[in-house]
């Protein structure tokens, strides 16, 4: 199981990876469902890209919330709607969870994850990246998909305002 999920073991905030991995999960079946979904692809696109703008303008004041400066342009895929919060990932997560919004950690910071560790510590090596380490700690993915609405995006923005007090 160490091979899926880049050696993901535990989901969350802190560490996860474990092991060195590989993300091989593409069978016949999957290939069949993508090749349908890229005639779709430049819609789906299209329909993040406006999500993410309605998702800045709605948190582009909001105190405790900083907005990563790329997300203006339109020559973007957009997986992700990230946040930077004054909240910590776990914390911010349990809030909105209890709101109904499920939100993700989005950045894991490699200097603190037990494959790297474990390796340096076999060569003497200490190694830190403050800045990972906020990223790690205080950025958040919010709900993006192709099919989410702006109403949807509404009620995660008015959950994380409220969250972020």
């Amino acid at each position: 199981a160490k091979i899926r999920n880049f050696g993901l073991q535990r989901k969350g905030f802190g560490p996860v990876f474990d092991d060195f991995g590989f993300n091989f999960r593409f069978n016949d079946i999957l290939a069949a469902v993508a090749r349908v979904q890229l005639s779709r692809l430049g819609e789906m696109r299209e329909a993040r890209q406006d999500l993410v703008k309605r998702y800045v303008n709605l948190l582009q004041d909001v105190e405790g919330i900083d907005i990563p400066k790329g997300l203006q342009g339109n020559d973007q895929a957009f997986q992700t709607m990230a946040v930077l919060t004054s909240v910590s990932g776990p914390e911010l997560t349990d809030r909105m969870a209890k709101k109904g919004v499920e939100i993700s950690a989005t950045a894991h910071n490699l200097a603190e994850q037990p494959f790297f560790t474990d390796l340096w510590n076999k060569v003497g090596m200490k190694f830190r990246c403050p800045g990972a380490e906020r990223l790690a700690k205080y950025l958040v993915a919010l709900p993006l998909g192709a099919f989410m609405t702006s109403g949807q995006v509404e009620s995660t923005v008015i959950a994380l305002k409220e969250a972020v007090l």
